[in-house]
């Protein structure tokens, strides 16, 4: 519990910095990432994750339910889709440049994690 209240307590004030500096950039350009703002929020998400995985189940839940994480089965091609709404916890943000490719699938995604 220690572990993941200090985890909480970062990811917090990291999201009210990231906050801070989207309404920073709502006031001087137009809401568009640049490859490097979208290169740290990635690395982001990867350290979230390694996070998440060593929580509690319990508190996994309560992570996923603020995620508002949804996951779909698809048996046909055995993929599971994962989906979370970060409008309403971190804001909605328009992604620039070329070349992303949409998400995919993983194979043999497990839900127990």
């Amino acid at each position: 519990p220690v572990v993941v209240t200090e985890w909480i307590t970062q990811t917090q004030a990291e999201r009210r910095s990231i906050e801070a500096d989207q309404r920073a950039l709502k006031a001087t350009k137009p809401n568009r990432m640049s490859h490097a703002e979208i290169t740290q929020l990635v690395a982001e998400v990867g350290d979230a994750t390694r996070a998440i995985r060593s929580a509690d189940p319990n508190l996994k839940a309560e992570i996923y339910r603020r995620l508002d994480l949804k996951l779909d089965y698809d048996p046909e091609t055995e993929t599971v889709h994962a989906k979370i709404n970060l409008a309403h916890t971190v804001g909605q943000s328009i992604v620039s440049g070329g070349g992303l490719e949409p998400p995919r699938p993983i194979k043999g995604t497990s839900t127990s994690s």
